[in-house]
């Protein structure tokens, strides 16, 4: 069997358990795995969270200029270089969208007795401004209150779907355990970005980064 180019990993529920950190062992491993090729972690999470749980760590690795970190579900890109994380491209929503997608979510949320009653523990509402996530359950909830609050997916299928019908323009996902994720592109375009990235990656696996970032930061604006 030939050796990948280059791997992609999801955080949550792959490298470590649903909002958590991974170990130091699976960091440790990562550092290593940069050494021989590029590596990526493409996952819904924010980068503010994984910043303040283990990027830090990645950053001492030899080869973290091959590491490429792509959060909420791809529409945005960071890598590391001259000792920061540095902001490759960002799809992000504009502030009235992300405006129009909160207030949706809570209207639809306050609207349906579905959604009534659910014991909640920490902030629900999170805005990444490149992408939007809401969670019934909150962020603080334990790993057993995320696996049992809605035995068969029933209330997060109906959430999704409700989603999906009143902001056909956005790409609504069913992320993990706990929440739909809405971002800003059809998926398929941040795919694409990613695919760019990692190809470029890997063709300059053997030296420093030299395509330009900043043709890439900022997507074109829609039309409402």
């Amino acid at each position: 069997m030939d050796c990948p180019r280059t791997v992609i990993f999801d955080l949550d529920d792959t490298l470590a358990e649903s909002f958590k950190r991974p170990s130091d062992a699976v960091l440790e491993k990562l550092a290593k795995l940069l050494d021989s090729i590029p590596v990526a972690i493409m996952t819904g999470a924010g980068f503010k969270r994984m910043e303040a749980q283990f990027l830090p760590q990645l950053a001492q690795a030899p080869r973290s200029d091959r590491f490429y970190l792509f959060p909420n579900s791809s529409a945005q890109c960071y890598v590391h270089e001259k000792g920061d994380w540095q902001l490759a491209y960002n799809l992000a929503f504009t502030p009235e969208e992300r405006t129009h997608i909160k207030e949706t979510i809570q209207e639809i949320v306050d609207g349906n007795e579905i959604f009534s009653g659910i014991p909640h523990f920490g902030e629900r509402l999170f805005d990444r401004e490149a992408q939007v996530a809401y969670t019934p359950v909150g962020i603080e909830a334990s790993l057993e209150t995320k696996q049992t609050w809605d035995p068969g997916g029933v209330k997060r299928k109906a959430l999704w779907q409700t989603l999906k019908e009143a902001m056909p323009e956005f790409e609504i996902l069913l992320g993990g355990r706990g929440s739909p994720n809405i971002s800003p592109y059809r998926q398929v375009i941040c795919f694409m970005w990613v695919t760019l990235f990692m190809t470029t990656a890997t063709m300059r696996s053997s030296s420093r980064r030299e395509f330009p970032h900043e043709r890439y930061r900022t997507r074109p604006r829609r039309k409402r």
